[in-house]
């Protein structure tokens, strides 16, 4: 009876890791280990579920029927009647067999897992002696001097849920033979506007180490450092801070008199974001939970991560109203959701022209962006403000583009910026980057090439990217340093 428990172990084992191995290389392609890392420490709190539920049933369920059925032929056996004899073969008889050939299926998987994930260069670099690169490359804004405009610019900055150039069509480099974001396209390419870019087309930052996720990608721009997932309790929910030791975007404008506030469809505090931004820049957090608990939204109403984008951008507009009606300078964040992988999310309100689910969704989302960003240009205060459209990471299922594309980018564009740059185009530049150029894009003045591993695109200074190549760009990140680990902790 031992004997038979071990023998299922070992193939419930075996056909779980096989299950798991396929079902995150049909969802997860993009996402790297320390974004699995950090999600996994962090918990589901506030998190939309279906993910979690796709896994139970694509992986837990299937290895457990499979398990059941396999265990089950051990009962049978096979008769192969002859000339007057019958051959009878048990299947029980090769239990041995069936066991050691799963443990040597479940060995093969782990090492081809932990070889393709790289844990053992993962874990050579945590346990090494700290390197010394944010100590020689890090711009800390807490020494510099910032100095704001006679008058002072709002801005506006709306994280697009997963935008990037594959969502263009094929004739602009993206991955779809339709046009399915043509309001994207015409602000990337308006003339009056700037995307920095890789290209001489619409193009965006390189994803490196640390940006791949939203929260991730946030943190990047905000504060020009990556998230390491080692160190993400303390984006938990036991923590009040995040970040304390870094100077960001929020705290800079803070300090220069502005007003912060963050408004998005799901919980805040997942994944430490409105710790974050609360820690940064006193900022106002308008969630799910907020215009659930202030009668926006019926007491119960819940879909895909708390409410649809189409709602976000309704309550958006009317919380910009009142932060317009002042005389003190805003800055407002929104983080949309409906292009969330696998397959977003359609709302009943949408058009439904296509036959795949995705298409309909980024058209969707399309419509509703240009008609925001039409909305904020028909307002008074919009003269006096800039409005930067980022995607928050690339999209995390490549399996959902018809076709193969070499080269993924977030797209980020910059409007009604008082910047007039020749350094746009064919740039190598990262996330990081992006942090001074917000600064830059609202006129702020400062005597520094940079902002943390961010450097200063409009004045053509030479990325951490262009200077020293991906490869070791992303080797450095991933390093332990002792100074990327005192930003973590409370400023002495």
């Amino acid at each position: 009876k031992k004997f038979i428990n071990i023998t299922q172990s070992f193939v419930f084992l075996s056909l779980f890791l096989i299950f798991t191995a396929q079902w995150f290389r049909q969802n997860f392609a993009a996402l790297s280990l320390e974004a699995l890392l950090f999600h996994i420490f962090i918990g589901t709190a506030g998190a939309n579920l279906r993910p979690v539920i796709f896994f139970i049933f694509d992986v837990i369920v299937n290895a457990l029927v499979l398990t059941s059925l396999v265990c089950c032929l051990r009962r049978f056996e096979i008769s192969i009647p002859t000339r007057g004899l019958t051959i009878r073969v048990p299947f029980d008889k090769y239990g041995k067999l069936i066991s050691f050939v799963s443990g040597s299926i479940t060995l093969c998987i782990f090492i081809f897992i932990v070889v393709q994930a790289d844990i053992p260069g993962f874990l050579k670099n945590k346990m090494e002696a700290p390197s010394h690169f944010y100590e020689e490359n890090y711009i800390d804004p807490r020494n510099i001097t910032f100095t704001a405009p006679q008058k002072k610019r709002n801005l506006i900055v709306i994280f697009v849920e997963s935008l990037e150039t594959g969502f263009l069509s094929t004739a602009d480099g993206g991955a779809f033979d339709e046009l399915l974001t043509p309001e994207v396209r015409a602000l990337a390419l308006d003339a009056a506007n700037i995307n920095f870019s890789g290209t001489d087309g619409i193009g965006g930052d390189v994803q490196v180490y640390g940006t791949g996720w939203t929260m991730a990608g946030i943190t990047a721009t905000y504060t020009g450092i990556p998230s390491s997932g080692f160190m993400n309790r303390q984006f938990g929910d036991m923590v009040d801070t995040v970040m304390p030791g870094v100077t960001g975007l929020g705290d800079i404008l803070k300090n220069a008199g502005y007003h912060n506030y963050w408004l998005c469809g799901s919980d805040g505090s997942y994944a430490g974001r409105q710790q974050f931004f609360e820690t940064h820049g006193d900022t106002v957090i308008w969630d799910y939970i907020y215009f659930r608990n202030n009668s926006y939204l019926p007491s119960r109403y819940s879909v895909f991560w708390g409410f649809e984008d189409r709602k976000l951008y309704r309550f958006a507009k009317e919380k910009l109203a009142e932060a317009g009606a002042v005389e003190e300078p805003f800055f407002v964040t929104l983080l949309t959701v409906d292009t969330h992988f696998p397959d977003g999310y359609l709302d009943t309100e949408a058009e439904q022209r296509y036959d795949m689910q995705y298409k309909n969704v980024l058209a969707d989302m399309d419509r509703q962006l240009g008609d925001f960003i039409g909305w904020i240009q028909q307002q008074a205060w919009y003269e006096n403000t800039t409005v930067a459209v980022i995607g928050d990471h690339l999209f995390m299922n490549p399996g959902i583009f018809p076709h193969t594309v070499s080269e993924h980018y977030p797209i980020n564009i910059f409007i009604n910026s008082p910047l007039r740059t020749a350094h746009v185009k064919n740039r190598e530049f990262t996330r990081f980057d992006l942090f001074p150029a917000l600064l830059d894009a609202i006129g702020f003045e400062y005597d520094a090439p940079g902002l943390g591993l961010g450097r200063r695109l409009d004045k053509g200074e030479k990325t951490l990217l262009e200077a020293m190549g991906a490869r070791e760009l992303n080797a450095m990140l991933e390093k332990k340093s002792g100074l990327y680990q005192r930003f973590y902790t409370a400023v002495e």
